[in-house]
């Protein structure tokens, strides 16, 4: 059952919005029910399917009336090209309380029904219908709605929500709320535009993980040290001086091509879970193969993924097995590169003594990375090309 409604919006106050609402009970309405709002004078409208007769739909109501604040605001910042329908379902389902997929906005009804500040939502993922990136770092992407919201002062369901502060076990590759006031800080302190900068490269299908290296001269997780250091985002400019790297490899961003098998060092399925094995895959030039080596001391660099901003890095209990995990700076996330007879890079780990190489001397597609013995087999050489 669809129906089309021409809605008559007034701006709704903070206080409109974070009033107390009464679910509505003994409706005659049939479940499941397709909407479509839309707003006089508005180019924008939102579909909403909801599909469970618990939903509260006054509930419902205020996030259409928040979607017609929060909308224009983002395209009119982010994205002018952005589309002008965005689709909604909420829905019972068992997983996140919230996602996007294939355009579409999907909530789960128990978590809509809980609190009217999960309304909310609808900034975090509309954000993402905008941003509409080919390419793109999880910090970047899942830390932009809450860098927006910020900096736009954006209308909220949750009463007094404010910018997360810095947190000394925060890192970049928890994204979200730790990414959104790095950004802020970036944005506030380094480079004033860089954020959107890098905002439209991912959408232009452009950016890579040399974007910061060739803006400012250090990579993300470099600049990451930085705020660790000095996170007030409201201080100072701060002038970022390139350290002078004076390893036996250039800090930089790579891609690492096995010589004996001919592929990539890969994330599997650009996974940005930590203990996600390193495996080889054909080169594509997608982030989870970019690598970026940013020298720590004598010669032993940690060596970041482009997609995660995590590091690769191997067991601590002996086991063969290459994965990434977040950056804590111990012996198994620091890697040595030493330059072969025939041009190509040997890698060993500074905790286990052995050497970066593939499972088996495998040539097969998807065959895991794994530290080993020195040899002479060529599946422990690896070809570094810059980017």
């Amino acid at each position: 059952m669809m129906f089309i409604i021409s809605l008559f919006i007034q701006s709704c106050s903070q206080k409109d919005l974070i009033s107390p609402v009464t679910p509505v009970t003994g409706n005659t309405q049939t479940f499941p029910f397709t909407k479509i709002y839309s707003k006089p004078g508005s180019p924008f409208h939102i579909r909403i399917t909801v599909e469970d007769s618990s939903t509260n739909l006054a509930y419902k109501d205020s996030m259409v009336n928040l979607f017609f604040q929060v909308y224009p605001m983002l395209v009119n910042y982010i994205n002018p090209e952005a589309k002008d329908t965005v689709t909604v379902y909420i829905q019972t389902y068992d997983g996140p309380p919230a996602y996007t997929s294939n355009g579409e906005l999907h909530i789960r009804t128990d978590f809509f029904n809980e609190d009217l500040a999960h309304i909310d939502v609808i900034t975090h993922e509309a954000t993402h219908f905008v941003q509409n990136y080919k390419v793109s770092p999880m910090f970047l992407q899942e830390g932009l709605p809450d860098f927006v919201r910020h900096k736009l002062k954006i209308p909220s369901a949750e009463v007094g929500w404010e910018l997360a502060g810095y947190k000394p076990s925060d890192k970049l590759s928890n994204y979200y709320a730790q990414a959104s006031t790095f950004l802020v800080w970036l944005d506030n302190r380094v480079q004033q535009g860089a954020v959107m900068d890098a905002d439209k490269a991912c959408r232009a299908g452009t950016y890579t993980s040399k974007f910061w290296w060739d803006l400012i001269g250090i990579s993300i997780e470099q600049l990451w040290d930085v705020y660790t250091n000095d996170p007030d985002t409201t201080g100072s400019m701060i002038s970022i001086v390139p350290p002078t790297s004076n390893g036996n490899l250039p800090s930089g961003v790579y891609t690492l091509l096995n010589r004996n098998s001919g592929f990539s060092a890969d994330v599997g399925l650009s996974s940005p879970d930590n203990l996600k094995p390193i495996i080889q895959w054909d080169a594509n030039g997608k982030l989870n193969q970019q690598w970026q080596f940013v020298h720590v001391s004598d010669n032993w660099y940690r060596i970041f993924t482009g997609f995660s901003s995590k590091v690769i890095e191997v067991s601590l209990n002996g086991e063969a097995g290459v994965r990434q995990y977040e950056w804590v700076g111990t012996d198994n996330q620091l890697w040595k590169p030493v330059l072969n007879e025939d041009g190509s890079w040997s890698i060993v780990n500074k905790s286990s003594g052995l050497f970066l190489s593939v499972d088996g001397a495998s040539t097969v597609r998807g065959a895991n990375l794994i530290q080993e013995s020195a040899s002479t087999s060529l599946a422990q050489h690896w070809t570094l090309t810059k980017l």
